[in-house]
């Protein structure tokens, strides 16, 4: 008896220690990340990160250019799985793992949910839609964006309220915007909010401080230039952008 409750109390001690290693391990490894950030480390930037923004065949706006057919979305998801990659969500980003993508949608249209969400499903591909929270036509319901949680495929974050350009706002509208939207998503959501997308892409010194001070520990922009953790760069997909392009972008 005395020597099965000492094998016990040993294995209980081993588990023990096993989870704490491993959990410094983790924090180790996340250290390490965010230090590589700002190094400019190369293998930060392995992950690549795509920026849609409509899926669908009927044009809602005079910026057709940004509407992707759902046909040419297919197919581009199918040839990420069959060229192997690894999807991963806006906070996954910069860890080190070689074919990695980061498949995101900027505004939270409606298409989002009934083009592309069964595709994400039917291929297994995890996204990440930024959204803007304020009342507008043709975007996400409540209902919709619950049931794009449930599935366990989509993380949503911010893209502002109004979806202004931030640089042309004063200091303290810019903390109203990040807050409020932040507030906003977390609260449809169930979600925890730290990524954001610059609306247009605009972004300056003080943009950057505003985001932080909101507490934000990811930032995404709409161009390749190579950033830090708050100027991400993206690869925009366009709808004149083939499967080939699509393939010859995340090299």
């Amino acid at each position: 008896m005395f020597f099965m409750k000492s094998s016990i109390r040993l294995g209980a001690l081993m588990l023990a220690v096993l989870v704490v290693t491993i959990g410094a391990l983790f924090i180790v490894s996340n250290a390490e990340a965010r230090a590589a950030v700002e190094e400019n480390d190369e293998r930060y930037f392995l992950t690549r990160v795509v920026l849609y923004h409509a899926v669908s065949d009927t044009i809602l706006s005079d910026d057709d250019a940004l509407y992707t057919s759902p046909t040419e979305f297919e197919n581009q998801m199918r040839a990420l799985k069959d060229a192997g990659y690894t999807t991963v969500f806006a906070d996954e980003y910069g860890r080190y793992t070689e074919k990695t993508v980061a498949v995101t949608f900027d505004d939270g249209y409606e298409n989002v949910y009934t083009e592309a969400f069964p595709i994400l499903k039917k291929y297994g591909i995890k996204a990440t839609v930024f959204l803007i929270t304020s009342e507008r036509p043709n975007h996400l319901t409540d209902a919709e964006i619950h049931e794009m949680v449930d599935s366990g495929l989509v993380l949503f974050a911010s893209h502002t309220v109004n979806h202004p350009d931030m640089t042309t706002l004063t200091y303290d509208e810019m903390i109203e915007e990040l807050k409020t939207s932040k507030e906003d998503v977390e609260r449809v959501s169930g979600q925890k909010v730290t990524c954001f997308a610059y609306p247009h892409g605009a972004y300056n010194d003080d943009v950057i401080r505003a985001v932080k001070e909101c507490g934000y520990k990811f930032a995404y922009k709409t161009d390749m230039d190579k950033g830090d953790i708050f100027s991400i760069p993206r690869i925009i997909i366009w709808r004149a952008t083939t499967t080939e392009m699509f393939a010859e972008s995340l090299k």
